[in-house]
């Protein structure tokens, strides 16, 4: 450990501290906006190892708020370039690069190797596989998010409460705008960024931090703070029973060992949707209004699930299975067929 490197935060952590960073984990869920800003501090403040995990590629729209990348960037993996960009920054720090999408099928082998999660993904799917991953393996995460100007960052150790005891279920996909509908200025993703790897890094040196159960949020505009107390629901799917509440089917990768007879098959497109491409023959036809307003008559089968996107059919699917459904979606829907 090079004290020059760190002198400066070591006059605030201590030797003991410093020394303390080196032999922990984190892993950072999105290198966007948030992971951005996040990942450069928690790399340049010396923590052992640093995963990043992220699927997509660096877009012109990016740069106005992901410091990490340039026009140079553009068109090339998010992940590759953070690797190769901190690596540069700080060489003690044991990089770690997943470029791949984050799914039921691999989230439990990554998230596992780390000691501490961030999860600063811009869509409630990911947020809610790291909440139940998370608990199903004990592992204390960090929940960043940004809404216009609005910041909203949380700490879970999974003893105290999880993200589904402060918000049980997903908002409807309606409801489910991303920066590129609301919009999002740039420093406001910087101050996300920052404060999530303050928080993580206060945790990480002393875990008996009094940020646990408080919902912390940072307005851009006002410059207001808040802090609201939650309570652990004891009765929480994730976090006291441990069970896995949004699954997903992956039909590409399971393509071969998947029996569409399996499944009574729903498509939930509306009716002025273009319908011409289905899954089979017998797919059944229950709009996704409709679904969620008369599930009770829909047949107690095993069911598969499926709109244009895979995002309604998702929170569809979710919906059904909480209320004692077997129940599945078509990841990506049936464009991607």
């Amino acid at each position: 450990m090079s004290s020059l490197r760190y002198s400066r935060q070591i006059k605030l952590l201590g030797e003991v501290n410093q020394q303390k960073l080196t032999e922990v984990s984190v892993l950072v869920i999105g290198a966007g906006g948030i992971g951005s800003p996040c990942l450069l501090y928690l790399v340049a403040a010396g923590i052992g190892k640093v995963g990043i995990i992220d699927h997509d590629v660096v877009t012109l729209s990016n740069l106005h708020r992901q410091v990490l990348y340039t026009e140079h960037d553009v068109g090339n993996s998010k992940s590759s370039v953070a690797f190769t960009k901190l690596s540069s920054l700080n060489s003690n720090v044991n990089l770690s690069e997943h470029n791949t999408k984050l799914s039921i099928e691999n989230a439990t082998n990554i998230i596992s190797n780390y000691d501490l999660i961030i999860d600063g993904s811009d869509n409630f799917k990911t947020r809610y596989l790291v909440n139940d991953i998370c608990c199903q393996l004990n592992k204390p995460f960090i929940n960043s998010s940004i809404f216009q100007n609005g910041i909203q960052t949380i700490l879970f150790d999974i003893k105290h409460g999880c993200y589904r005891c402060v918000f049980p279920e997903p908002p409807p996909p309606f409801l489910m705008n991303d920066c590129s509908e609301a919009g999002v200025l740039g420093p406001t993703t910087g101050i996300a960024g920052s404060i999530t790897a303050a928080l993580a890094i206060k945790y990480l040196i002393n875990q008996d931090v009094k940020d646990l159960n408080k919902i912390l949020t940072f307005n851009s505009e006002s410059f207001q703070t808040k802090a609201f107390v939650f309570s652990q629901n004891k009765h929480c799917s994730a976090c006291h029973y441990k069970r896995l509440s949004w699954p997903t089917i992956n039909f590409n990768l399971q393509l071969q060992r998947t029996n569409l007879a399996d499944y009574l098959i729903i498509d939930t497109r509306e009716n002025d949707e273009d319908r011409k491409i289905k899954l089979s023959n017998r797919d059944l036809h229950i709009p996704f209004g409709q679904l969620l307003r008369f599930p009770n008559h829909i047949p107690h089968e095993k069911l598969l699930i499926y709109c244009k996107s895979g995002l309604r059919s998702d929170y569809a699917a979710n919906f059904l299975r909480k209320n004692g459904f077997s129940a599945f979606s078509l990841e990506n829907g049936i464009q991607n067929l």
